[in-house]
């Protein structure tokens, strides 16, 4: 092989190779946006589930719900503020 050809072989080899770890990187973030969303509806279903239990009213419910998402949705290096726990009126009694 002359020195050209070796030349074009290795220029089109670095451009596939480079659209394959571009195709690869698409598959890597789509995968992980799917486990995110996937993780964000479990939160969710587990928020609902925890306020169902330990609120009384339909609105104490929703504030519960608001706050722990609220909560949920801060970054990790703000500071975390913990809601207050509804008053003891709202919550449910345990026979």
């Amino acid at each position: 092989m002359n020195r050209q050809t070796l030349g074009k072989l290795l220029v089109v080899s670095s451009i596939l190779g480079g659209c394959a770890s571009y195709s690869s990187e698409d598959a890597v973030v789509r995968q992980a946006l799917q486990e995110k969303d996937a993780a964000s509806i479990r939160l969710a279903k587990a928020i609902t589930s925890y306020c169902s239990v330990s609120t009384e009213t339909m609105d104490a419910r929703q504030n519960c719900i608001l706050e722990r998402r609220l909560a949920a949705e801060q970054p990790e290096n703000a500071p975390r503020i913990v809601p207050p726990l509804p008053p003891a009126s709202q919550l449910r009694s345990t026979p």
